[in-house]
């Protein structure tokens, strides 16, 4: 997992606070700047709000997990010393980094400052600003033939592979219906127990 560490609410962590917020206009261009939280946003209807998230990219090469999942793997970071990022000694494994975003459009009469993520407000924990809490969780369920082509030729041979490709002029089959744009563009939103039980960051209005 990597983003808001939600087992320490309500702590200072800037290491996790590895996001940010933008808004998108339909010409791919941004209102303002990138900001850690929804409500600091400038973005009016007919617009979206866009955030993105990239994982820690430096391994300890010895543990493939850690008790807090988090601390076997660590970021890249500038030293002045050179044009490029480096990893830390206690991580020095270079690793490929995952990159996740989420793009939520407003719709009119809708205003940003009303949004927050479920994990922002956790029944029996405290309530956080509104979209500082971003954070993500993998879960492996590849098919194994298919990850294996991808290792092969992704990872150890360095080829992009955007909008799964797998490098070897094939792509990973997209389900029916499949698109960019959220058909129902709003769902009811799940109880407060679930939230709490572990639910994924999702919007709410």
């Amino acid at each position: 997992m990597f983003g808001f560490d939600t087992k320490r609410m309500g702590d200072k962590q800037p290491e996790n606070i590895l996001f940010h917020w933008k808004c998108l206009t339909p010409q791919n261009t941004y209102i303002g700047g990138l900001e850690t939280r929804i409500d600091k946003l400038t973005c009016p209807p007919g617009n979206s709000v866009m955030v993105t998230l990239s994982s820690p990219d430096c391994w300890d090469g010895k543990r493939l997990d850690s008790a807090d999942h988090r601390s076997h793997m660590a970021n890249q970071y500038y030293d002045g010393s050179r044009p490029d990022s480096i990893c830390p000694r206690s991580h020095p494994i270079r690793l490929p980094q995952f990159t996740i975003g989420a793009v939520y459009a407003v719709g009119e009469g809708e205003r940003i400052q009303d949004w927050y993520l479920s994990s922002d407000r956790m029944a029996g924990m405290p309530q956080m600003p509104a979209g500082s809490t971003f954070h993500a969780d993998w879960y492996g369920a590849w098919d194994e033939p298919t990850m294996a082509i991808w290792m092969a030729n992704c990872i150890n041979r360095l080829l992009s592979c955007s909008a799964g490709a797998l490098g070897d002029g094939t792509i990973m089959r997209r389900p029916s219906g499949y698109g960019l744009v959220a058909n129902p563009r709003l769902v009811p939103s799940p109880t407060r127990s679930a939230a709490a039980a572990g639910a994924m960051p999702g919007m709410r209005k």
